[in-house]
């Protein structure tokens, strides 16, 4: 995807030998700043061109197409000089936390679980899992009797062609990881299986459809709109936002940063400290105020 929108025509034209590190700051600055009729990026797009390019002319280093790697000497600009800013994260308050999970509860008359994203939306905010785990994740995935689920694939979407989407094996940071079931966690998952019971639905995938097909991102997020509306909550969350929450609702429960980053699955303790600065120092400041007797 981003080389479709942002490298074939710009400076995808180029030979790779022809395309120096100047022709690559010109295109991160133009979308920076929206020049030329570029689209406006965020940092975080930013980012998105330069994790494809550089490896791309690291490995063209490596094969001796090319002497140097001009991906080393471009940079990304300061927040302050991007015209698209990048969209503060935020989470659920433990009290949003419940009304989120009660909305997601109703029943029918007979005493039904109503809506079945609802219960894989609620099992998302619970178990921290990006989207494309969700969709990904199989009954096969989950140990009961261990008490663990095993997150080890995800949807992969943006692809060129006729397959739009495809199950990857390895998450976004290619490192598998084993998460512990709690009792909420397995009545979620009880609770999907006696939907799919009295509905007649048959699936490897936890996420699906009412006929049993692999779930889609979109679906889910439209489901994730409703349940915002019937919890009374603001329509600026997102699935990421419910990863988000679980995050900062591990921390503020005082479980060690360490913890949190293996449980998020992130690539090191660097990115799960920087990602919740703000909730560390909230506990931090909380702290502070009890010591006051001292």
């Amino acid at each position: 995807s981003v080389f479709e929108h942002q490298i074939r025509e710009t400076i995808g034209k180029k030979r790779l030998c022809e395309i120096t590190a100047d022709d690559i700051q010109r295109l991160i600055n133009d979308h920076a700043l929206g020049i030329g009729g570029r689209k406006p990026l965020a940092k975080s797009g930013l980012k998105k061109i330069m994790h494809l390019l550089g490896p791309c002319f690291a490995h063209a280093v490596k094969k001796e197409v090319i002497a140097k790697n001009p991906c080393e000497d471009v940079v990304i600009p300061r927040e302050s000089n991007i015209l698209t800013k990048t969209k503060e994260q935020f989470a659920l308050s433990d009290e949003e936390i419940t009304r989120f999970r009660e909305a997601a509860m109703v029943r029918t008359k007979k005493g039904q679980i109503r809506y079945r994203d609802a219960l894989v939306l609620v099992f998302m905010i619970g178990t921290g899992l990006r989207i494309g785990e969700m969709i990904a994740l199989k009954w096969d995935d989950i140990h009961f009797e261990e008490n663990y689920i095993h997150v080890h694939s995800t949807l992969q979407t943006g692809l060129i062609g006729e397959e739009k989407t495809r199950i990857k094996d390895g998450t976004k940071t290619a490192a598998e990881r084993m998460m512990p079931l709690n009792s909420n966690l397995k009545d979620y998952l009880n609770m999907m299986k006696e939907y799919d019971e009295e509905k007649g639905i048959t699936s490897d995938y936890v996420a699906c459809t009412r006929v049993g097909t692999q779930q889609d991102p979109s679906n889910l997020s439209r489901s994730l709109e409703r349940l915002l509306k019937r919890a009374k909550l603001s329509d600026a969350v997102t699935p990421h936002t419910l990863r988000h929450t679980f995050g900062s609702a591990l921390i503020r429960s005082g479980v060690g940063i360490e913890v949190v980053s293996r449980l998020m699955g992130h690539a090191n303790i660097m990115i799960t400290y920087t990602k919740y600065i703000h909730v560390i120092k909230e506990q931090e400041a909380k702290a502070m105020t009890m010591t006051e007797i001292i």
